[in-house]
């Protein structure tokens, strides 16, 4: 569907996703529906690259009956105005009253040094433990003193793996690994009921999972199911085969793609957020359950194969790296915090807030505390913050040269490796070196600057000068039009109230 809007000539409707019962807002609520929490993960990177969307999600309360359901959707619908982005994209409805939700600093609620204990005669399960993050996790259980470990990987071990599982077993751990797919319940349950009845299982860590990077406009449901199936599928399995079982802790390595987006990994988002709904079903159900939004570890995981271009990319972006040391003193205090969902992730906030086309409205705490710093003047002589105004003092022909020095100027500062001499201005954006992911940049700033929604495709196929005389024509016909008046506010919402949730 989104494919579908992406490609329409004319400017797309908003998109609205609606979900019953798939967040708690209320501490430790019964969360029903959390299979489509994905659906918000996934949301929040539609919102990302295409802003001009205006995804808005809405979570109606489940306990309410089908009418009252209906009236609260009909409510928000019809009172939302549609000529302006809407302040708040992610609502909830319970008990009737109306929740905003709100990203904030973590309290810990323990501050003494307290810890899980880990004991030697129990067994410990590690998915994705083959990895760098799961084994790194490993080595510290033994260094707690776990003794029966079992790992689980979709591969056999590797020659570099060998060495840190060698050493482990060095000091009488009992490192098992099994080459198994964690999506697969029934191979699941073979491996659970193959476990040494003497050496009960005590604890699961979840740290599986593949990247299939793409912008929405290339993704496809195939892609979708490769990323979904080891952390969706593969928490369920294990959450559906160890619910009887006395667990101290049952640990979800999350990302923060899930909790804020990011561009280019809609269907690592969606399953992330499906593990941190997991995390809040669990412990509704008064299950053992922590979900961690992990920013990026700086020597293993996903970051680990990272280029110095990605590296300076997210450094660029306000985003800093976790060391392992770090990594696992943090992980160490999360153990025994009594929370379902907590991110982890080195910020820079007016850098990282800044980094924003449209800053989300649950970061607000964050955009009034960390102001937001001004965006460097260019050292062209168009100015992007005042270009409008010049647009309109110059006749078709003044105005695309304009237009192709404007976008000349952004490629730029997307393609790190271009100056703005070596620019070639009749050749497509690919050829250039646009990806599109790099293209749905461009089309938002282009949708910042200069208030015109063009259709993504034409950010993919055009040259700089086409786009140009695209702008152009889409500017004079955009100018003449007068803004449409706001929707009337629905006349039943004033006595209604707004609150916040922690995420």
């Amino acid at each position: 569907m989104v494919q579908a809007l992406l490609k329409t000539e004319s400017k797309p409707p908003a998109l609205w996703l609606v979900t019953q019962g798939s967040q708690t807002v209320i501490r430790d609520e019964a969360v029903p529906a959390v299979a489509q929490s994905s659906l918000w993960g996934m949301a929040r990177v539609i919102g990302l690259e295409h802003p001009e969307l205006n995804c808005v999600r809405v979570d109606l309360d489940p306990q309410m009956p089908a009418a009252v359901q209906a009236k609260r959707l009909a409510t928000e619908l019809i009172s939302q105005p549609r000529s302006i982005r809407l302040e708040e994209e992610q609502l909830a409805w319970r008990n009737g009253q109306r929740y905003i939700p709100r990203l904030v600093r973590y309290n810990p609620e323990q501050l003494e040094d307290t810890f899980v204990s880990i004991r030697d005669d129990k067994t410990y399960l590690i998915t994705g433990g083959l990895g760098g993050l799961g084994l790194t996790v490993a080595s510290w259980l033994v260094d707690q003193g776990a003794r029966h470990l079992l790992l689980l990987g979709r591969s056999r071990p590797t020659a570099e793996v060998e060495s840190p599982l060698e050493k482990m077993r060095q000091t009488g751990a009992d490192v098992i690994t099994v080459q198994a797919d964690v999506s697969d319940q029934a191979q699941v349950a073979r491996i659970l009921a193959g476990l040494d009845e003497r050496y009960p299982l005590r604890g699961v860590i979840h740290a599986a999972g593949v990247l299939d990077d793409g912008a929405l406009l290339q993704q496809s449901w195939q892609r979708f199911e490769t990323v979904l199936a080891p952390k969706v599928s593969g928490a369920w399995n294990l959450h559906r085969l160890t619910t009887d079982m006395p667990l101290d802790f049952f640990v979800l390595f999350s990302s923060a793609a899930g909790l804020w987006g990011n561009r280019g990994q809609a269907n690592h988002a969606a399953a992330n957020a499906f593990l941190d709904g997991l995390a809040h079903y669990r412990r509704a159900h008064d299950l053992p359950a922590l979900s961690i939004d992990w920013g990026a570890w700086s020597e293993v995981g996903a970051a680990a194969g990272m280029s110095q271009r990605d590296r300076l990319r997210l450094k660029t972006r306000g985003q800093g790296l976790i060391s392992p040391r770090q990594g696992i003193e943090i992980f160490t205090h999360l153990l025994a915090q009594d929370t379902a969902q907590v991110g982890v992730i080195p910020v820079d906030w007016p850098q990282f807030l800044n980094s924003f086309e449209v800053v989300p409205s649950f970061l607000a705490t964050f955009s009034t505390s960390a102001l937001k710093t001004s965006r460097l003047p260019s050292e062209q002589t168009v100015n992007s913050g005042g270009l409008p105004e010049q647009l309109m003092q110059f006749a078709s022909a003044k105005r695309k040269e304009l237009l192709n020095h404007y976008l000349a100027e952004k490629l730029t500062q997307i393609l790190e490796n271009k100056s703005f001499d070596s620019i070639n201005t009749r050749v497509s954006l690919t050829e250039l070196g646009m990806d599109s992911l790099m293209s749905i940049e461009l089309k938002n700033m282009v949708s910042r600057d200069l208030n015109i929604s063009l259709s993504i495709t034409s950010f993919i196929d055009s040259s700089v000068e086409q786009l140009a005389t695209l702008l152009s024509d889409q500017f004079t016909r955009t100018a003449l039009l007068q803004p449409e008046s706001s929707a009337a506010d629905a006349d039943d919402r004033s006595d209604d109230l707004e609150e916040e949730f922690v995420i």
